[in-house]
């Protein structure tokens, strides 16, 4: 008898494009769909993040049968038409309920929200046998056509918390003498899904985007200037339109041709000035790799398939999106990714597949819906730099476990097919060792080196810190499942959407004191500044200007921590603080920083002077911050 390991474990994730719209393009085979049941959609289109379809009136009837409870969209992908959703993704989902009585369209409820958005007129197709454990839903979309997108990896993770269904129960008590204080009777409450990633060892940035926002990518020139034909050149006269979530995309060509072959890396959107993105001024550029329909010769309204889902949209007829051009990577130029705060959070599912100690029997379970409720990034002397997913809540969970006692049950409930394998379970491909990586791209696992200690520098005031021992910086968005109430058809009593709080920054470092003599100074644009000077101030500066001396209010300093792989100084991770952090001293004249809402910088909470034997003695630093950017400069072109 073989056993499970933990070290056969594969963990992967993927942004969705919509909350819960697990990313993944599942076309059957030909054999595997009934095309005399087929349906179009009708009346409404389905976007990304739906839960029910609209289709041809009095067909739901072949998606309430034993046989038939799963549905195909965009199963027939027209290679000849110009409308992106007409070439799907193909997705196969889950039919757990239908109505009928509208004279206009049927409605399919479904169990898990769309990846992917399709228009009306795309087909909807059943599947043969989707009740027999004979011939399981897995098996059909293992399909050429098929794509995996949930293949992202963190890093170099030590432990993945599953998070798996937690029930909740509650005792209901009666004024009942055959009671006898006890129970009278347990009830069914919520369902919760909470998991965490701890130890991850950056390779990359990977992970760092999700407790932010978004991230733009682009390329850039060497010393860290951004330029939009840097490293690449233009395709002139070329624009790429699609959707948010679209892996097939339009190319629009004002002139003449566009030369987009199989293989060439598109960044999308890239910008034209020096600067990096902010939440203010976002970029929304990216970049992507050409899968299929590319060549030298591509014509207006050529459709091509690219590597994962697009992060934006970047939508029009090419004249209202004028600005938003195309460069074609080539060489091995360095990359620039800027991640910023935004209201709303990326969502994100996860995959866990597990092989046995023979490599056979794999179960998997796959998590939709996940929000970052909080990262924590850490150094410490003679380590590496490590981040944490502490806590993600997500909305439910499926899995590839089919066969359910119920199977052979035909007494069924109205509206509900009987004997539709395992709850929960839903049709998937599955991810194992050599899927892992950036999704598409043949890239494979990062080849990179972590991020060390001691390549390090961390700026207090624009200022090194010299003796900083270890540090750890929190990001808490407050995350809030909501459940509502509704029909969910199927006994899921999960959250129905998960929301966002509101978002709070602290980081706590040990340093040691500085040398004697820089702790005598005064305290002005020329003077010294260090821990016990700032936390006396309270970030309330006087700054001298043209006028005189303003009062500005509470100010604060800025942060800057900075890692160089290899000491090379164009690949780093660099986190800014505030957002806006321009290099110089927040007292400095010169400083964009000037205080008031949403410009303030950090603040010192507490910093006592340890006393216990430490030489240098040291400081316990508790700092409190309103904003944050991540900037990143690697070589690794594709990010999640």
């Amino acid at each position: 008898m073989a056993i499970y390991r933990s070290d056969q474990a594969q963990f992967s994730f993927a942004p969705e494009a919509y909350d819960g719209g697990m990313p993944e393009k599942a076309t059957p085979l030909a054999a595997d769909m009934t095309s005399s049941n087929n349906t179009v959609i009708t009346s409404i289109a389905a976007k990304a993040g739906d839960r029910s379809i609209y289709i041809t009136p009095s067909r739901s009837t072949y998606f309430n049968a034993v046989s038939e409870c799963y549905a195909v969209i965009s199963a027939d992908t027209d290679t000849t038409s110009t409308n992106i959703e007409d070439h799907g993704a193909a997705e196969m989902v889950r039919v757990i309920g239908v109505e009928t009585g509208n004279a206009s369209y049927d409605v399919l409820h479904i169990a898990t929200p769309l990846a992917f958005d399709h228009d009306i007129g795309a087909t909807i197709a059943t599947t043969t046998s989707g009740g027999s454990t004979t011939l399981i839903p897995d098996a059909k979309i293992a399909d050429a056509k098929s794509n995996p997108y949930i293949t992202w990896i963190p890093g170099v993770y030590e432990t993945v918390d599953a998070p798996d269904l937690e029930e909740s129960f509650d005792a209901r008590h009666m004024l009942a003498d055959n009671s006898r204080r006890n129970p009278f009777l347990l009830v069914k409450g919520t369902q919760s899904f909470e998991g965490a990633v701890s130890g991850i060892v950056l390779l990359n940035g990977w992970p760092l985007r999700f407790a932010l926002g978004e991230i733009d990518s682009m390329s850039i020139a060497a010393g860290g200037a951004v330029s939009g034909a840097a490293g690449g050149t233009a395709v002139a006269n070329t624009k790429i339109i699609g959707g948010k979530g679209d892996v097939f995309v339009k190319v629009y060509v004002s002139t003449g041709n566009a030369d987009i072959a199989n293989g060439d890396t598109l960044i999308i959107n890239p910008p034209t000035a020096s600067t990096y993105s902010t939440s203010a001024t976002p970029q929304r550029s990216e970049i992507v790799k050409v899968v299929a329909g590319g060549g030298s010769g591509l014509t207006n309204n050529t459709i091509i398939e690219i590597s994962q889902p697009l992060r934006y949209a970047h939508e029009g007829d090419g004249s209202t999106h004028a600005d938003e051009n195309v460069v074609k990577k080539i060489g091995t130029a360095y990359q620039k990714h800027n991640i910023y705060a935004t209201t709303k959070l990326p969502s994100m599912s996860w995959n866990i597949n597990v092989k046995d100690e023979n490599g056979e029997n794999d179960f998997q379970r796959r998590y939709y819906g996940g929000k970052v409720g909080g990262l924590t990034v850490t150094a410490e002397e003679g380590g590496l730099v490590v981040c944490d997913w502490d806590s993600v809540s997500f909305m439910g969970m499926v899995h590839n476990q089919f066969e359910s006692p119920r199977d052979t049950d035909t007494s069924g409930v109205p509206s509900l097919p009987v004997g539709r394998g395992m709850r929960r379970y839903h049709p998937m491909l599955k991810i194992g060792k050599d899927d892992l990586g950036s999704p598409n791209t043949g890239n494979g696992l990062p080849s990179t080196s972590p991020y060390y200690f001691s390549e390090g520098n961390i700026k207090f005031f624009g200022t090194t810190v010299a003796r900083l021992r270890s540090f750890s910086l929190t990001v808490n968005n407050g995350i809030e499942p909501r459940y509502y109430v509704r029909n969910t058809r199927d006994d899921n009593r999960g959250p129905f959407e998960i929301k966002e709080g509101e978002r709070s920054y602290s980081m706590t470092a040990t340093i040691g004191l500085p040398d004697a003599a820089s702790s005598t100074g005064t305290f002005d644009e020329s003077g010294t500044h260090n821990i016990f000077k700032e936390l006396m101030l309270s970030g309330h500066y006087t700054d001298g200007s043209a006028g005189g001396l303003n009062n500005e209010g509470l100010v604060g300093f800025n942060i800057e921590i900075k890692f160089t792989r290899g000491n090379d100084e164009d690949d780093y991770i660099m986190l800014r603080i505030p957002e806006k952090y321009d290099g110089t001293e927040s007292a400095d004249a010169t400083s964009s920083q000037t205080g008031g809402p949403n410009r303030q910088g950090a603040f010192i909470q507490s910093a006592p002077i340890n006393i216990d034997g430490s030489n240098p003695m040291e400081q316990s630093v508790n700092i409190m911050f309103s904003s944050l950017a991540v900037e990143i400069s690697d070589k690794e072109s594709f990010y999640p």
